[in-house]
């Protein structure tokens, strides 16, 4: 298989669709529409992923941390926030990386730019939903009745949120 079987990210910036699967440079125009509905369904599949997991910590954190209304609220605001997220991530997908009736996955190549605009927005807003994962139990870590050593650890727990 050699090295067509890695992950190529330089093939996606230079249009080449194919060397993300392993296809060669010279494929056909059915395999090129099979390459590009797998690239679709993997997206579709990591941000539903990235969602899920999100949304488990979210709950974890309502289960745990629910002391005061004001931790409530912003917890369910969280929760609110990353289902509003994902909604807009698959639409967003949806409109920009899947052809419309009448259209075919060839032509999907108009829509690059502007997808590459949610793709930006779409980061920016799960780094705001990674930093609630980390800020949201701080106050209540801080006040804590324990060492300082262990607070740093408490809070070393939650900073897994930046990988």
């Amino acid at each position: 298989m050699g090295h067509r079987g890695l992950l190529d990210i330089r093939g996606l910036y230079e249009g080449k669709l194919s060397s993300l699967v392993g296809h060669p440079a010279s494929e056909s125009r059915g395999s090129r529409q099979a390459t590009k509905q797998i690239l679709f369904a993997r997206s579709i599949l990591g941000i539903t992923g990235g969602v899920l997991a999100k949304i488990s910590i979210f709950l974890l954190m309502h289960q745990t941390f629910v002391i005061e209304r004001t931790m409530k609220l912003a917890i369910r605001a969280a929760l609110g926030a990353t289902f509003v997220a994902f909604v807009l991530s698959i639409g967003f997908q949806i409109a920009y990386a899947s052809p419309r009736a009448g259209e075919s996955w060839d032509d999907m190549s108009k829509k690059t730019e502007q997808s590459a605009v949610w793709s930006i927005v779409g980061s920016v807003l799960n780094l705001l939903l990674d930093l609630n994962i980390f800020l949201l139990p701080c106050p209540i870590i801080a006040r804590l009745n324990w060492s300082t050593r262990q607070r740093i650890k408490a809070l070393g727990v939650f900073s897994t949120a930046f990988l």
